[in-house]
């Protein structure tokens, strides 16, 4: 057995009294007293050395806990099972068994918590990671995500590490200056309180406090069956307290047991929360925080507001939600960023063309992942016709794009083509009904089949109105297929004919085409068009934000389920390639390129919105 036995080790306590003096550092600062939520926070500060606590044992006898000895059982290493599989963990670990093995002769073990049974959460041990052992648990507490410990409680080493950087730290840390620097003379190795340490970084926000207890232990609950925005809500609510607080708060479904320590995102059963149209609110009850919107533009306002307002990351930052706490906000409306059109309609239709980014999954997400926010940004501003480009057939029809916008009432225009059509046409059947449609590659070079054009007819059930919607997307400079701007000029040809097919079939009706046109509006392609009487929607809108409509790819981080770096467009309709043109019989009030953080996130277009009058 395993016993508890009291020694003299005057060279390990010289050793751990000079080892404390050394690390010991200044206190972190304090939380600023009165922080609340929605106070100016300071500029983001970066992370801080690392420091050491840890206090020496008087001199004298000490309890100390017997590790390992020739004749004694050894005690088990108990790993955590999230960390069990890490090459890099594992190996940190052989170098400790190989200083047990070299220093005592004894073999020691290592094992996953998973395997512990009843009687050996009373034995001693050693506990690596959050483990199912109740120790660990205590000890987590405090512990942030960069940051271990290596601690005594009661018959228990505790090597405490949320993360596994931090639990390679502590394996190393316990190995190089708990285990090898005891007595050379000794066989046995021990631990006493005094050889305690903890490592501490400083990050942007302090604490946060919810009905009077610190975070650190609350998690995350979103319904079972919640939305995409109430998902992604969560997990980044996860990662941004993590990145910034230190602690990493575990998401789970409202399936699981209720606690006392909960944020809640979301209509779940812990208590619905109302909220009217237009804003979102942010409430404490029952010592839960609760985050809810009324829609898919709600939750994304409401992204926007946990980083830059409700848990800004400053320098120190301490923020504190009392019991009975509730802020009601209206979802911000802006020209500039097109969020406005969420609400409002300015023309008697409403035309969206979106380049949807059809390139093979990578850094930029998955096509599911990305269709998500997609399907989001179509619920939210409701188009009558939607028109995509690079809606590639392999991914998009692939994951059901055809049927998740048939869940939001929307048909599509048939082709010949199929599910083969990178360049679709999709239309509100409740509002329109279709006269006539057709399909076309364009003839000279349709690289791949993705370049090509989708038009339709259509009536409006209550007026009986006719236009057309002419989908496109022009080729691209790929030197490979002998493409360039004189292909574009041939695209533009092209629709100049169809146009003039239309208005002698149709006569003035409106014809809005739009979609990616690879050109400025000073090229070759699109001055060909203007010239054949077409207008720049742009130039003739009432309503229009000064965009270019395109930026860098976004980056997600499929491990964290969030996207940790997104661009805005920086330069305006000069440099846009994504147009609309209309001919005369249509009246132009809207043309908005839409960037708020949901279309920034799933693409390197954006999506084109415009609004005419009969």
């Amino acid at each position: 057995m395993t016993t508890v036995a009291t020694f003299r080790i005057c060279s390990v306590k010289a050793f751990c009294l000079l080892l404390a003096l050394l690390l010991l550092c200044a206190a972190l600062p304090g939380c600023k007293p009165g922080s609340t939520p929605g106070e100016e926070g300071q500029s983001s500060g970066g992370q801080g050395a690392e420091t050491g606590t840890g206090a020496a044992g008087e001199d004298g006898e000490e309890d100390a806990l017997l590790l390992f000895a020739p004749d004694a059982e050894p005690v088990v290493i108990w790993l955590a099972q999230a960390f069990y599989i890490d090459s890099d963990i594992k190996a940190e670990l052989d170098n400790v068994l190989a200083t047990i093995r070299r220093r005592t002769g004894v073999e020691a073990e290592v094992r996953s918590d998973r395997m512990a049974q009843a009687e050996d959460y009373e034995k001693t041990a050693i506990l690596i990671g959050p483990t199912s052992f109740p120790e660990s648990g205590q000890a987590e507490c405090g512990v942030k995500n960069e940051d271990f410990a290596v601690q005594r409680s009661g018959n228990k080493v505790l090597l405490c590490a949320p993360e596994r950087g931090g639990c390679i730290s502590a394996i190393r840390y316990f190995n190089n200056m708990v285990l090898t620097p005891q007595d050379k003379d000794s066989r046995t190795l021990v631990y006493s309180s005094s050889m305690d340490y903890r490592s501490a970084h400083e990050y942007p926000i302090d604490s946060v406090a919810i009905s009077g207890q610190e975070i650190s232990n609350f998690r995350i609950v979103v319904s079972n069956s919640a939305s995409n925005s109430e998902r992604y809500l969560a997990d980044y609510l996860s990662y941004h307290l993590n990145e910034q607080y230190g602690y990493r708060l575990r998401v789970v479904t409202d399936t699981a047991k209720p606690t006392d320590a909960e944020i809640v995102v979301g209509q779940t059963n812990r208590g619905e929360q109302q909220v009217e149209e237009g804003q979102f609110a942010v409430r404490v009850s029952n010592g839960k925080l609760f985050l809810t919107a009324a829609d898919a533009r709600g939750y994304e306002a409401l992204y926007d507001y946990i980083g830059a307002t409700l848990l800004k990351a400053g320098k120190g930052e301490c923020y504190t939600f009392a019991e009975g706490y509730e802020q009601l906000t209206a979802v911000p409306a802006s020209l500039e960023d097109g969020t406005m059109l969420a609400a409002e309609r300015y023309g008697d239709v409403r035309v969206m063309f979106y380049n949807l980014f059809g390139g093979t999954d990578g850094e930029a997400g998955s096509s599911s992942v990305r269709l998500g926010f997609q399907i989001d940004i179509f619920a939210t501003y409701l188009p009558d016709v939607l028109g995509l480009q690079e809606c590639s057939p392999p991914r998009y029809w692939g994951i059901g794009i055809a049927e998740r916008l048939s869940d939001l009432d929307y048909t599509e225009v048939p082709t010949s083509r199929g599910t083969d059509n990178f360049t679709p046409l999709f239309y509100r059947a409740d509002r329109l009904t279709l006269v006539e449609s057709g399909h076309f590659l364009y003839a000279n070079g349709d690289d791949a089949d993705s370049k090509g054009v989708t038009w339709a007819v259509f009536a409006d059930r209550e007026t009986g109105s006719r236009f057309a919607v002419v989908n496109t997307h022009f080729m691209y400079d790929l030197t490979v297929l002998n493409s360039n701007r004189e292909d574009r000029v041939k695209n533009a040809g092209e629709i100049l004919s169809l146009f003039a097919e239309l208005e002698t079939e149709y006569g003035e009706i409106p014809i809005i085409m739009g979609g990616d046109l690879n050109d400025t509006v000073d090229g070759d392609p699109l001055v060909l068009l203007e010239q054949g009487d077409l207008t720049d929607a742009f130039s003739a809108a009432e309503y229009k934000n000064d965009c270019s409509g395109k930026h860098p790819y976004p980056v997600y981080d499929a491990s964290e389920k969030v996207y940790v770096t997104y661009y805005a467009p920086t330069e305006g309709h000069e440099a846009a390639i994504d147009h609309v043109f209309t001919n005369d019989a249509a009246h132009t009030r809207t043309l908005v390129y839409l960037t708020s953080p949901y279309a920034l996130f799933t693409s390197d277009h954006m999506p084109v919105i415009y609004e005419f009058d009969f």
